[in-house]
């Protein structure tokens, strides 16, 4: 018997951003997770506040005007997203998220190293995929199996 695991773009956008009544799956279940246990709760912004994901800024306007304007949606898109994610786990990195877009754009077009690929979206994409391989119970059992008959596991 085979199992699908599909990874698709509208999927990985439902993640990152849950529809109503379901705002503890995807992404948010991690964000719970961290603030239900992170060890200084003082410092984590309350789950339920208000936050502006990004504000505005010049240098998001300034890579408005330069940037392709689909490229420049995707950036603007995961530096809200960063920015959200920050705002709730750690509020002084939030401030900065529009320096993180800036940067992006800047090792993008750097002529020695033509062949960069970005990292503002990778690794929400890489806790994508691995958040859909753990939550397939075929996969997961299989793995599990496999690290116990590891010789690493053997005493």
């Amino acid at each position: 018997m085979y199992h699908k695991i599909i990874l698709a773009d509208n999927k990985f956008w439902d993640w990152l951003f849950p529809k109503n009544g379901t705002e503890y799956s995807g992404i948010n279940s991690y964000l719970q997770f961290i603030h239900e246990y992170q060890i200084d709760k003082g410092y984590i912004i309350d789950m339920s506040c208000e936050h502006e994901p990004l504000r505005h800024s010049q240098i998001m306007d300034n890579l408005r005007s330069c940037m392709p304007r689909e490229y420049f949606l995707e950036i603007q898109f995961c530096a809200k997203v960063y920015s959200t994610f920050f705002g709730k786990v750690f509020p002084p990195l939030a401030a900065q998220i529009d320096q993180l877009a800036y940067i992006e754009w800047l090792l993008y077009t750097e002529p020695s190293n033509l062949r960069y690929r970005d990292h503002l979206i990778h690794m929400f994409k890489v806790a994508y995929v691995i958040d859909r391989f753990f939550n397939f119970k075929p996969l997961l059992k299989k793995i599990v199996s496999w690290q116990f008959r590891s010789r690493h596991f053997k005493v």
